[in-house]
């Protein structure tokens, strides 16, 4: 299966889903959570957001298909976190779309949940953007031991997934855009490097 059109996707769709929620916060202001959850541009941008770490799921598999470095040792561990972590993450960008703006439309207490949230729901976010934090975090730290890719690529995902610690909306942004830069600049162009040491010595 090719999976190359997902990972040129994934950060392009991602950066979409940002940019709706700006104009959310354009057109309805900060103040009403409420409004924001019933928002098109915000039900647009939940979209663009389920899709994209949909697809970011995809292109984490491409990631650990072209690079020798995640299949084993850090690495390896690494792919499998990050492919909990992501997966999990497609369920809560899924609630964002099917749940949260029904909530909203409700009277009552599902309004009142829309507004405030549930705290075991909201644990289960956090938790579940941890696991994707420290998996793509060793993902990072496997490719850049690899050898296999520029320097670059292994920062700039250990960076993306230091985001994902932060309450931001769409948090896994830098990760899809730097997901999407080493398909293009790197596998896309036949530059990944030999192995520069065996990575049986990192386990």
């Amino acid at each position: 299966m090719n999976l190359r059109p997902a990972a040129l996707a994934t950060g392009p769709l991602t950066l979409l889903s940002l940019l709706l929620l700006v104009v959310t916060f354009v057109v309805e202001g900060f103040d009403s959570d409420l409004a924001i959850a019933k928002s098109p541009y915000a039900i647009a941008a939940s979209v663009c957001a389920t899709v994209g770490v949909m697809l970011l799921v995809l292109a984490l598999f491409r990631l650990s298909q072209e690079f020798a470095g995640l299949r084993e040792g850090v690495g390896q561990a690494g792919v499998w976190l990050a492919m909990v972590g992501t997966l999990l993450g497609v369920g809560g960008a899924w609630s964002m779309v099917f749940v949260l703006p029904g909530l909203a439309q409700m009277d009552g207490a599902g309004a009142e949940i829309a507004g405030s949230g549930i705290p075991l729901v909201q644990a289960g976010f956090i938790a579940s953007y941890i696991i994707m934090a420290i998996g793509w975090l060793l993902t990072g730290i496997g490719l850049l031991r690899s050898g296999e890719a520029p320097r670059w690529a292994g920062v700039a995902l250990i960076v993306g997934a230091l985001f994902c610690f932060a309450p931001l909306p769409t948090r896994f942004f830098v990760i899809a855009l730097v997901v999407t830069a080493i398909e293009s600049k790197v596998i896309g162009r036949g530059t990944i490097h030999s192995r520069v040491a065996p990575s049986s010595a990192l386990v």
